[in-house]
């Protein structure tokens, strides 16, 4: 797997990749979210909400004993960068047994009013394949926000 960074410095791109073993990918994630938890002294909140395939998910109790990747969205302008990487995890892990993932919209901001219609709409974009790990969250987005530092 490569991850390719690009950065401008002084009106010039300059274009960087780094490959990693997709064996070492799942430890390093798993390493990444310890690390924070440890560091914050934050445990997860409860999370609960009904995937694009219609399954009740409660995390963190859905991955229990597996390596979990969390993509969280907060924002609609953060679509395209979780929708990236939700599709690269689906393509490198979505069959490994040991490993989970979940793309989370937080959508308790949006009003009650509109919210099953941003919802439906979110729907019609998400591909069949994805939709079992399409969780939109609608509870807990200021405890996520503290979790994450957004």
């Amino acid at each position: 797997m490569s991850i390719t960074i690009a950065r401008d410095r002084a009106g010039k791109n300059m274009n960087r990749s780094i490959t990693f073993s997709a064996a070492r990918l799942p430890l390093g994630f798993l390493l990444l979210v310890g690390l924070v938890f440890a560091q914050t002294g934050q445990s997860m909140p409860r999370i609960e909400g009904e995937s694009f395939a219609g399954q009740k998910i409660a995390l963190p109790d859905a991955a229990h004993g597996k390596v979990a990747v969390l993509v969280f969205g907060f924002t609609k302008a953060s679509k395209v960068p979780t929708s990236a990487w939700a599709q690269k995890i689906n393509a490198e892990f979505g069959t490994h047994n040991g490993c989970e993932w979940y793309e989370l919209p937080v959508l308790e901001d949006v009003p009650r009013l509109i919210r099953g219609m941003v919802i439906s709409s979110i729907k019609k974009g998400v591909p069949e394949n994805r939709r079992s790990h399409f969780v939109p969250i609608v509870q807990n987005e200021s405890e996520l926000k503290k979790l994450v530092n957004y």
